[in-house]
């Protein structure tokens, strides 16, 4: 019989949502609904009703004596989400779990940093940046160095992204007409306001404040926008169009701009449509710059630090392989694309579909 693992499940403590509600209940119910099934474990998930339940004066705690301005929030949640330790009342909940294995999704770094050095033990999992596969990545980092190696060997083969970036052009081929953009464009690639990649050193870096080197980047040429499709009129449009007022915004697929791009330079603060790029159109002579140095370029040192994991893994076999102290580290035997799995197991598609 497996032994029990002890777990706690959780997302962002310190973001609240659009409606002022912290916990990140989505994230966590989907996340429970995929390992409390695969393992013997022993689960607690810490989500809204939970912190409310065991902890009723969290919430106002939080409020009250941090998130000052109503207005502007992100701005705030920006601050703690990179801090160097996150808030007391934080640190006092976050007290309470340190006994379990705690496996988290899109985690600010200040909380990773406190587990850390209070000698706890946590899996934090983000989307990865690259989502024009057949199905989801999710990209992983631990600091216990035997989950982290164990984890290895569930990673993508190194020749997975080169290999789905040409299904992908196949199956544009098949769905839309061939759309190319003048040779020698700039083409600017928006993405939400609330974006974490966006944090750098406790701020929300803005076109606001990187005017001069885009501008640089720019250096003239006809220039174009694709606006995040889940916020067309997101902080980072709407400052560049402001900056750019001649920019054309794209209405066509994202990924058909850039299967068929040629010569183009694009140009993000850190959005994974930049990563993507790199992938599916830099052996065409185009290039991709970032403002943000908090990005997930697939050629940076960030990027490099996360175990990038297929959805067609996420079974027992890989539950009790990173997390049961008894299972020795293996190979899986075949690696198998069990297309849109991920994504229709959480009920929301992630990617800039078509």
């Amino acid at each position: 019989m497996l032994p029990v693992v002890e777990c706690a499940l959780m997302g962002d403590l310190l973001r609240p949502d659009q409606n002022l509600r912290f916990g990140g209940d989505h994230n966590v119910k989907w996340l429970g609904d995929i390992v409390t099934p695969a393992l013997t474990l022993d689960v607690v998930k810490i989500d809204g009703h939970y912190i409310q339940k065991n902890f009723p004066d969290y919430f106002s705690s939080i409020f009250d004596k941090r998130y000052s301005s109503y207005q502007d929030i992100a701005t705030e949640w920006a601050h703690f989400y990179d801090a160097d330790l996150p808030p007391m009342e934080t640190r006092d909940l976050l007290d309470r779990m340190m006994s379990r294995i705690i496996i988290s999704f899109e985690t600010p770094p200040s909380i990773l940093r406190y587990i850390e050095k209070v000698g706890g033990t946590y899996v934090d999992i983000k989307v990865s940046p690259i989502r024009f596969g057949q199905d989801l990545l999710l990209s992983f980092f631990s600091n216990s160095q035997k989950i982290f190696n164990k984890l290895r060997q569930f990673g993508i083969p190194d020749n997975f992204l080169l290999t789905e970036a040409a299904l992908l052009e196949r199956r544009l081929s098949q769905l839309f007409p061939k759309f190319e953009l003048p040779s020698g464009s700039a083409v600017f690639l928006a993405q939400s306001s609330f974006d974490s990649t966006l944090i750098s050193g406790g701020k929300l870096v803005r076109i606001s404040d990187n005017r001069e080197l885009i501008e640089s980047l720019i250096a003239g040429r006809q220039c174009f926008i694709i606006p995040h499709p889940n916020e067309p009129k997101s902080v980072g449009a709407t400052q560049f169009l402001e900056q750019f007022p001649s920019a054309q915004v794209i209405s066509h697929n994202t990924y058909n701009v850039m299967c068929h791009a040629k010569d183009l330079h694009f140009i993000t603060i850190s959005s994974g449509s930049g990563s993507e790029a790199e992938v599916l159109c830099s052996h065409r002579n185009n290039a991709v710059s970032f403002i943000s140095q908090n990005n997930m370029s697939v050629k940076g040192e960030r990027y490099g630090k996360f175990v990038h994991v297929a959805a067609a893994f996420w079974s027992p076999v890989f539950w009790q392989a990173i997390l049961s102290p008894e299972t020795p580290v293996f190979a899986p035997d075949n690696f198998l694309i069990e297309p849109d799995r991920l994504r229709n197991h959480i009920g929301e598609r992630w990617s800039k579909t078509f």
